[in-house]
């Protein structure tokens, strides 16, 4: 039974996982395919919210893969895609926003965003090697093993939560409606 119990939980949540990132794959390309009205770069936005906001040393680099962007609170670097860079899309400037966000709550001390950063390096390990391990522990049956697949379960479940309070605390300042705000 307790074998059970340990394939549901990790079965779960990897599937929740999986129908997470289809959807936001299925959303992110079905919007690359249409232009921005203001005909700007990913990186155009994302400099244009940071100078607005006085975020003039947060600098912006290129990285490689597809949905690989990303703001470092430690260097105080965004790092976008090449795609999202230089293209023009409302997919584009959607990720540079909300890459620059970060950057903004960063700048406001905001306390998810601390929290987030501080268990990071977990949370990464975990979605990297927690099904691995899992598959490795449920044949050994070491539990060191399972506790580190666990993590994995632990990790996606915070994220998941994350993004979940974000969005609600960014409904509730926007007065439960999203705002259009101009560069």
């Amino acid at each position: 039974m307790e074998n059970l119990l340990y394939y549901l939980l990790l079965g779960g949540t990897y599937l929740f996982a999986l129908v997470v990132r289809q959807r936001l794959m299925a959303t992110y390309s079905k919007y690359a395919r249409v232009s921005n009205r203001a005909g700007l770069s990913g990186a155009q936005v994302a400099r244009g919210i940071l100078d607005a906001n006085g975020l003039r040393d947060v600098q912006l680099e290129l990285a490689r893969g597809k949905l690989t962007d990303h703001y470092d609170p430690r260097t105080r670097v965004i790092r976008l895609s090449i795609d999202n860079a230089r293209d023009a899309s409302v997919a584009s400037m959607a990720v540079s926003a909300h890459e620059a966000a970060h950057a903004l709550q960063d700048k406001d001390d905001y306390a998810p965003l601390e929290l987030r950063t501080s268990v990071y390096p977990l949370v990464q390990a975990g979605s990297r090697w927690g099904i691995p391990l899992a598959i490795l522990g449920s044949r050994l049956d070491r539990e060191t093993l399972r506790a580190a697949a666990l993590t994995y379960v632990a990790g996606t479940a915070y994220t998941a939560g994350f993004v979940l309070l974000i969005a609600l605390d960014f409904l509730r300042a926007a007065g439960g409606r999203p705002r259009a705000r101009s560069l």
